[in-house]
C-alpha cells in the first residue's frame, strides 16, 4: 500500500473520529436526569417478587421517558412526603396527583392525564353486614379515612346523595388504614381503584376523577415536556391507559363475584330460566341422547354455575330459530350470540359481555381458489353480513338451515366454498368430509355473548353480566380443550384401511386376541358397572351419602318397614351460605360442606339416613321416641358446625333447620319432604333455628291455598270492592282528588284485613287482575261523572312491580282508557319508590306510561330506597310522603321541608299520607305542604259515601 494512500485511509479515520465526538458530547449533555417521587401504593408504585419496581405509575414514567429520552432517579417516601419533597425542589416529578385548586396553588399540572380512578369504600372479606349498594344499611357504618385526602370531601357528597350518615377515624398513611381494617377498629375504609384490594369486598365506588403529572409551581420547561409525552402517547396509542389498567388491576379483580342485596333477591324468587342454543353446531353446541352438549353448554353452566338457577334448555332447528325464540318471548336467553351492539338493537336483544371469540374457516374442495361464484352460508349468522357480502359482492349467496346442509352443497358442487365457524368446520373435515379442506378466514374474527331478552329482568341481565366479567380464562381454555384437542373422530372402515393398510392389518390380527379377553372384561365388570350405576343415580358422588333420588327411595322402605316407629324428616341448610361462597371462595364453601358432612355422619350416621341435596342443602331421616330426644340431636349438630377453620379465616356457620314429624301418618314421602322444606323456609325468616311443620303452618298453607284458589270466584262475584279516600286540600277543606284502595268482603269471612291477602296475591300473582279490576272501577265512575256533567277529580290507583314484569300491561292500560274514553289525565297511578331500585327496566315502563297520559305518584316516598336521585331518573309527578316520617316530625321535620321545598322546586306536587292531627296539619302547611290525606280529614269509604262527600265538598 502508497504511503499517500495510508496517508488518506489515516486523514479519513481522524475525520470521523473529530466527527463523532461532538456528536457523542452533545448526546451525553442532552440526557436529562429527572427526579421523581416513588410512592408505595400496591398496583401502582410497588416491588415486584424479584425486588424490581413494577406498577401502572412505574410503567407509565417509562412511557414518558420513551417520548422524552429522560432517565430517572426515584425517591422514595409517603405521598405526603412526596408532595413536600417536590414543592421544595427536592424532586422534580410526582404523578397520580387529582386536581383539587389547594394543589394548583402550589403546583402545576399536566395538560392530559395519566388516566382515571374512581373513589371506593370496601369492606373486610367475611364481613356480610355491608352488601354492595345497600346503602340503607350504611347508616352508622365507621369508615377510615387518610388525612387530607381529596377524596373525603365526595365521600360527604355521596353519603348525602345516598342518604346515609358515617362515623370518620382518620389514620396518617395507608399502611394504619389498613390495619384498622384488619384489625376491626373501623367497618370500612375510603381508598381508590388504583389499589388492589385484597381480602377485601367493595361495597361502593363512586366520584370517577382523572390523575395528573405534577412539578413544581413555574417548573413550565419540564412540564412542556411533560405535555409533549402525554400528547404523543395519547395519538400514538389510545389504548395504553386502559391496557395498563387491565394489566395492573383488572386481573386482581378476576372471578371477584359479588351480588348485590336485590340480584339475591331476584335469585330467590325466580330459581329457573329457559335457554336456546343450536343443537347442530358440533363441538359448540350438539344434542347427546336428547340433552345439550358442548362447547357452548359448558360455558353457560359455568357461568351460571352455584347461581341455584335451573336451566330450561329449548331444541331450535336453527340459529334464526334460536333468535325468534328470543325475541317473542319464549326464552329467556340466547346461549349463543354474536357481541355486535348494532346486530343486538336490530333483533331487539341485549348482550352481556363476552365470554368466547370464534374464528371462521372456508370449507372447499379446491383450496387454491380463492375466486367463489357460489357460497354455502347458515341462516342468520351474523358472519354473513360482515364478511361475505363485504368481501364476495358479486357472488351468489346461497342460504341453508344448519351448517351440515351447507356443506353438503359444497361436497355436490351446488357450492364453490361453505364458511362455517373454525371448531364445527374441523370436526366436519375430520369426521365426515375427507375429501374437503378447511382454510381459516384470517381476516376476520367475532366475539360471542350471552343475548337476554329486552322484557327479561335487568336483574338477570345484570348477574350474568357480571358473572361473565369474573369468568376464569384457565377454566374457559379448558372447556374449549377438551371438546376440541382432545376429540376422538370416528372415521369409517372402508376410509380407515384407504389411509392405514399397515395399520389395519396389525389391528384384524389383535382383534381376535383382544376379543376373547374382552368378553371376560365384560363379565368381570358388569357387577362393578352396576354398582356404578346405582352410585350415579343415587349417591352424592363426591360426598358419599345419598341424593334426593336416594333418599326419597330408601325412606320409602325404612317407613314401610318400621310402621311402628316415630321419625322426623329434617331439612336444613346454612344460612347465607352463599356469602360465604362469594367472601372465602367456593373451595372453602366445599371444604365447610364436607366438615359438615363428616359431622353429620358422626352424630348421626349409624342411626339415621343423610343425604346432600346441593350446595348446602342436606336432608335426614331420624328415628326418635321423643321430641327432647330430637332437639337433642338437632342442638348437638348445631353446635358442632357452628364454626369452622379455614384457610386460616374462622367462619361461623349457622344451620336453618325444618322438621316434619312422621309418626301414624300414611304419608307420601315427597309430600314430608315438602312439609319439612316449609318449615326449613320458615325458620329462615324466624328467630329460632329450628322450627316444626305443624297445625299453625298447615293452616298457613291451607289459607294462602284458599286465597289463592278464590281470587277468580271473588273477581267474578265482586267480593272485591273499591273504597275510596279523600284527599284533602288543607287550607280550603276541599276534597282534591282521592285514593282507591281495595276490600275483600269475602261471603263467609266478611271484611279481610288487606294485610292477610296483598302479600299473598303479590306473591301469587293475582294481584295484576285485582289492580285492574280496581282501576275499572275507577275508570267507570269516572265515566259516570262525566256522563252526569259533573267534572270528575283526579283518583290514584295502586299499581303493584308484578305489572312491570309483564309485556301486555301497557295494551291493558291502553284498553282501559279507549273502553272508557275518559281524560287521560285523570287518573293517577301510583308506585312505591322501591320498584326502580335496580330496576332499568321499571323506568322505561314508566316512559311509556306517561306517553298513555296517566300521571305517576310516587307512594311511600322516604320509607324504603330512598334515593333522591331517583327524581333525576323518572319522570314522576307526584310524591306521597310516607306516614313514617310524620309520625318522627320532630327528627325528620328537616328531612320533609328539605322534600317539600325540593319537590316544589322541580315542579312536583306533593301529598302527605297519615295525617291524623291538627299539629300535624299546621306542621305540613309552614312548610308549603298543602295537601294531606289521612283519617284527621277522612277514612277510606264506599263509593256511594265517596260521591255523596264530593259533591258537598263541590259546594263549600
Amino acid at each position: 500500500m502508497s504511503i499517500k494512500r495510508i496517508v488518506f485511509i489515516m486523514s479519513l479515520i481522524s475525520c470521523i473520529v473529530f466527527m463523532y465526538l461532538p456528536i457523542q458530547a452533545i448526546a451525553t449533555s442532552e440526557k436529562h436526569v429527572v427526579k421523581v417521587g416513588f410512592f408505595e401504593f400496591e398496583g401502582y408504585h410497588e416491588y415486584n417478587e424479584t425486588g424490581n419496581r413494577s406498577g401502572y405509575g412505574y410503567e407509565y414514567l417509562h412511557e414518558i421517558a420513551k417520548h422524552t429520552g429522560w432517565t430517572y432517579e426515584y425517591v422514595s417516601g409517603t405521598w405526603e412526603e412526596c408532595q413536600a419533597m417536590l414543592e421544595n425542589g427536592q424532586i422534580d416529578l410526582l404523578t397520580s396527583a387529582q386536581y383539587t385548586k389547594e394543589r394548583a396553588e402550589r403546583f402545576d399540572f399536566s395538560e392530559l392525564p395519566m388516566g382515571s380512578s374512581y373513589a371506593r369504600i370496601t369492606v373486610k372479606r367475611g364481613n356480610s353486614k355491608y352488601l354492595p349498594n345497600d346503602y340503607k344499611n350504611f347508616n352508622g357504618i365507621v369508615i377510615g379515612l387518610l388525612d387530607s385526602n381529596s377524596r373525603n370531601e365526595n365521600l360527604k357528597k355521596f353519603a348525602n346523595e345516598k342518604n346515609f350518615n358515617y362515623t370518620s377515624k382518620y389514620f396518617k398513611n395507608q399502611e394504619e388504614l389498613e390495619s384498622a381494617l384488619e384489625n376491626g377498629k373501623v367497618d370500612a375504609i375510603l381508598t381508590s381503584s388504583l389499589r388492589k384490594a385484597k381480602n377485601e369486598n367493595v361495597i361502593a365506588q363512586f366520584s370517577p376523577s382523572s390523575f395528573y403529572c405534577i412539578v413544581k409551581k413555574g417548573n413550565t420547561q419540564l412540564l412542556q415536556e411533560v405535555n409533549n409525552a402525554l400528547e404523543d402517547i395519547e395519538m400514538d396509542n389510545p389504548a395504553y391507559k386502559f391496557n395498563l389498567y387491565s394489566k395492573y388491576y383488572q386481573s386482581s379483580n378476576q372471578n371477584e363475584f359479588i351480588l348485590s342485596k336485590e340480584e339475591h333477591n331476584y335469585l330467590k324468587r325466580n330459581n329457573s330460566i329457559r335457554v336456546v342454543s343450536m343443537p347442530e353446531s358440533y363441538p359448540l353446541s350438539y344434542l347427546d341422547n336428547g340433552k345439550f352438549n358442548g362447547i357452548i353448554s359448558d360455558m353457560f353452566n359455568l357461568i351460571v354455575k352455584d347461581l341455584g338457577l335451573n336451566i330450561n334448555y329449548i331444541e331450535t332447528n336453527s340459529y334464526k330459530d334460536s333468535i325468534n325464540m328470543l325475541k317473542e318471548g319464549k326464552a329467556d336467553v340466547i346461549c349463543f350470540f354474536n357481541s355486535d351492539y348494532g346486530w343486538a338493537e336490530q333483533n331487539g336483544i341485549k348482550i352481556t359481555s363476552p365470554y368466547m371469540e370464534l374464528n371462521y374457516s372456508a370449507i372447499t374442495k379446491n383450496y387454491r381458489n380463492t375466486e367463489f361464484n357460489d357460497i354455502a352460508v347458515v341462516d342468520n349468522d351474523k358472519f354473513n353480513d360482515e364478511y361475505i357480502k363485504k368481501r364476495y359482492e358479486k357472488a351468489n349467496i346461497k342460504s341453508y338451515k344448519s351448517e351440515n346442509l351447507a356443506i353438503n352443497a359444497v361436497e355436490r358442487g351446488d357450492a364453490d366454498v361453505a364458511f362455517i365457524n373454525t371448531y364445527s368446520a374441523e370436526n366436519y373435515i375430520q369426521k365426515d368430509y375427507n375429501n374437503l379442506k378447511a382454510i381459516l378466514v384470517t381476516d376476520y374474527k367475532t366475539n360471542i355473548s350471552l343475548g337476554v331478552n329486552q322484557d327479561t329482568n335487568q336483574v338477570l341481565y345484570s348477574i350474568l353480566d357480571k358473572r361473565i366479567n369474573s369468568l376464569n380464562k384457565d377454566e374457559c381454555s379448558e372447556i374449549i380443550a377438551k371438546h376440541t384437542m382432545f376429540q376422538n373422530y370416528d372415521t369409517s372402515l372402508s376410509q380407515f384401511v384407504h389411509q392405514h393398510p399397515v395399520q389395519t392389518v396389525l389391528v384384524s390380527f389383535c382383534f381376535f386376541l383382544i376379543i376373547i379377553a374382552v368378553l371376560f372384561y365384560i363379565i368381570a365388570i358388569n357387577r362393578r358397572h352396576s354398582v356404578h350405576i346405582f352410585d350415579l343415580a343415587f349417591k352424592d358422588t363426591i360426598n358419599g351419602i345419598w341424593n334426593y333420588n336416594g333418599f326419597e327411595k330408601e325412606t320409602t322402605k325404612i317407613l314401610e318397614k318400621h310402621k311402628e316407629k316415630y321419625y322426623a324428616l329434617v331439612a336444613f341448610d346454612i344460612k347465607k351460605f352463599a356469602v360465604i361462597n362469594e367472601n372465602y371462595g367456593r373451595d372453602s364453601g366445599d371444604i365447610i360442606i364436607k366438615e359438615i358432612v363428616s359431622v353429620l355422619k358422626r352424630i348421626i350416621g349409624d342411626t339415621a339416613l343423610l343425604a346432600h341435596v346441593k350446595a348446602d342443602h342436606f336432608l335426614f331421616l331420624l328415628p326418635y321416641e321423643f321430641k327432647k330426644d330430637l332437639e337433642l340431636v338437632l342442638n348437638n349438630i348445631n353446635e358442632n358446625i357452628s364454626y369452622f377453620e379455614v384457610k386460616g379465616f374462622s367462619i361461623k356457620v349457622k344451620p336453618n333447620f325444618g322438621v316434619y314429624n312422621i309418626e301414624t301418618e300414611n304419608i307420601p314421602v315427597t309430600k314430608a319432604i315438602d312439609y319439612a322444606e316449609i318449615a326449613r323456609r320458615k325458620s329462615k325468616e324466624s328467630k329460632y333455628s329450628i322450627v316444626y311443620f305443624d297445625e299453625s303452618l298447615r293452616e298457613n298453607l291451607r289459607k294462602e291455598k284458599e286465597i289463592v284458589d278464590r281470587i277468580d270466584y271473588a273477581l267474578e262475584n265482586e267480593e272485591f270492592q273499591v273504597y275510596y279516600q279523600p284527599k284533602f286540600d288543607m287550607r280550603t277543606n276541599k276534597i282534591i282528588g282521592a285514593e282507591a284502595l281495595v276490600r275483600w268482603n269475602h261471603k263467609e269471612l266478611g271484611f279481610m284485613n288487606p294485610g292477610e291477602f296483598i302479600p299473598i296475591l303479590e306473591k301469587s300473582g293475582g294481584i295484576i287482575d285485582v289492580d285492574f279490576f280496581v282501576l275499572d272501577k275507577v275508570c267507570r265512575l269516572t265515566r259516570f261523572w262525566m256522563d252526569s256533567g259533573i267534572k270528575p277529580i283526579s283518583i290514584s290507583v295502586n299499581q303493584s312491580r308484578a305489572h312491570f314484569q309483564r309485556k301486555d300491561y301497557i295494551n291493558r292500560l291502553q284498553n282501559i282508557l279507549v273502553k272508557y274514553n275518559i281524560p287521560r289525565n285523570i287518573i293517577e297511578l301510583e308506585i312505591t319508590e322501591s320498584l326502580f331500585e335496580n330496576d332499568s327496566i321499571s323506568n322505561d315502563m314508566i316512559k311509556k306510561i306517561k306517553e298513555l297520559g296517566f300521571f305517576i305518584s310516587v307512594d311511600d316516598f322516604g320509607s324504603g330506597y330512598s334515593s333522591l336521585n331517583l327524581l333525576n331518573q323518572v319522570s314522576v309527578d307526584i310524591l306521597k310522603i310516607d306516614k313514617s316520617l310524620l309520625d318522627n316530625s320532630k327528627g325528620e321535620g328537616k328531612i320533609i321541608s328539605k322534600v317539600v321545598e325540593m319537590a316544589n322546586d322541580l315542579g312536583l306536587e306533593v301529598i302527605c299520607e297519615g295525617v291524623e292531627n291538627i299539629e300535624q296539619a299546621e306542621f305540613l302547611m309552614s312548610i308549603n305542604c298543602y295537601y294531606a290525606q289521612g283519617y284527621l280529614y277522612a277514612k277510606p269509604m264506599p263509593k256511594d259515601m265517596f260521591v255523596q262527600k264530593v259533591e258537598k265538598s263541590k259546594d263549600i
